[in-house]
């Protein structure tokens, strides 16, 4: 049986989280498209679903905060509980009603391309589950919790009358979104686009978060059934084997993609690359979303019966979740960043200069990312060694990969900045990729060859 008290108080403490990074990718995401957008005529529609967000999420905040008693009692901390409980609905629903309303100016307008609203809230909905899931499991809370513990047959019917409230609510949204498009379609703008782009948009937002949800409600059942009875559970192996498979590819891919632009562009290379960066895309996206998961579920396997551990470790997931959320945001905003950056270059410098200026900020812009990149996972790597000292003090081979780990990472910077783009390479696919591979491959083996019965100090 659960305890209720407990799990109420983790749900108000995610909301309130959640609420903070609504404020902090939403103020961001404004600014950058208004850098982006710079040199356009400014739309307030098509801002405002931020602007709405980034408000709404300040003034809950600020209001939590006007919540004050001279004795802290059980009374006050439910009456936070309660604000943090109805503002958490408030936000969600003034979010996804604003983001209707701007979906026909978006159609009208093509603002697809250049950071748009659906954009922002796909950003915000995708790095509040990584963070929200991964939070819950790690405080040992169910996503399920109320039906957790129902036979199969009975849970299943649960999560899908939970889909279809999901698909209920999107159609709420979309509808909303239909009836303001008639006031476009009046100024002759074409009916039939209107309807398939809100259609299609209607069907993809239903489909992306039924899959989600029913993915993760599988993955639950199956733990709950095994947390008990193995060290290393069945949903930890799926989820780091498909990561395996993604990261896999996303070292092909990019040592391909890598060669083919070193080679220069020629014939039908245009059209390769094109597809290859599309590829990519995808592929980080699914490497992101069952990395970040098999962390979280092996973490929860291993450390389920030490608390202090579980806290240090959770701390360190969290901060990875966190940094995947940066990558997340950075991966949306790049494209519509560029462009910015090179119709800034064209103002600033004049003729080829301009195209010397472009490539220069450019540069100075990956090797910033990149040098971030390489000390945060320098870091978390010298953090869980650090963390777990004891536990792994006898199992070198685990010790030697992260070390080696922490130097290849300090690599990367030093090759670009000698400008050595074959130790880039190596550095960054190759050396990091064989490393996360086999620290996969370890868990594996001690799957296998321990019967599930992993423990680092033997």
């Amino acid at each position: 049986m659960f305890n209720d008290e407990r799990i109420n108080l983790e749900m108000t403490k995610l909301k309130k989280f959640i609420i903070i990074l609504s404020l902090v990718l939403s103020l961001m995401f404004l600014i950058f498209k208004l850098f982006v957008n710079y040199s356009r005529e400014v739309q307030f529609c098509l801002y405002s679903t931020e602007i709405i967000i980034s408000i709404t999420s300040l003034i809950i905040l600020i209001g939590s905060s006007m919540i004050k008693s001279d004795v802290k009692d059980e009374f006050f901390f439910q009456k936070k509980q309660n604000y943090y409980n109805k503002s958490f609905k408030i936000l969600l629903y003034i979010s996804l009603i604003s983001y209707a309303v701007v979906i026909p100016a978006t159609i009208v307008s093509g603002d697809n391309s250049a950071l748009s609203s659906n954009m922002c809230i796909n950003m915000i909905m995708t790095s509040s589950l990584f963070f929200g899931y991964g939070y819950l499991r790690l405080r040992k809370v169910y996503f399920n919790y109320n039906i957790i513990e129902e036979k199969n047959g009975l849970y299943y019917k649960n999560v899908f009358k939970n889909i279809w409230k999901i698909t209920k609510f999107f159609g709420v949204i979309y509808l909303i979104a239909l009836l303001i498009s008639i006031f476009y379609m009046i100024n002759n703008h074409n009916p039939i686009s209107f309807i398939i782009s809100i259609l299609l948009a209607f069907v993809s937002s239903v489909l992306t978060n039924s899959i989600y949800y029913l993915f993760i409600s599988f993955m639950e059942k199956l733990f709950y059934k095994e947390e008990n009875n193995k060290k290393i559970t069945t949903p930890t192996i799926i989820l780091l084997s498909v990561s395996f498979v993604f990261l896999l590819l996303y070292i092909i891919f990019n040592l391909k993609y890598q060669i083919i632009i070193n080679d220069g562009f020629v014939g039908n290379q245009t059209s390769q690359i094109a597809n290859l960066a599309s590829s990519l895309k995808s592929i980080t996206e699914f490497l992101r979303f069952f990395s970040v998961l098999g962390l979280v579920f092996l973490v929860a396997d291993l450390f389920k019966n030490e608390n202090k551990l579980m806290n240090k470790n959770a701390i360190l997931v969290l901060s990875f979740i966190i940094f995947i959320t940066y990558e997340i945001f950075w991966g949306r905003i790049q494209s519509g960043f560029n462009v910015a950056i090179h119709d800034l270059s064209n103002k600033i410098a004049m003729g080829e200069d301009s195209m010397d200026f472009y490539i220069n900020t450019i540069s100075n812009i990956q090797t910033t990312q990149l040098i971030i990149k390489s000390l945060f996972y320098s870091l978390l790597s010298l953090f869980i060694l650090i963390t777990n000292n004891k536990t792994m003090k006898n199992n070198v081979g685990l010790r030697f990969i992260f070390i080696i780990w922490i130097v290849v990472y300090m690599l990367i910077p030093i090759a670009y900045f000698i400008q050595n783009e074959t130790m880039i390479l190596i550095s960054s696919y190759v050396i990091v990729g064989i490393l996360t591979l086999a620290l996969m491959l370890f868990i594996f083996v001690s799957f296998v060859r321990r019967s599930n019965k992993i423990n680092f100090n033997d």
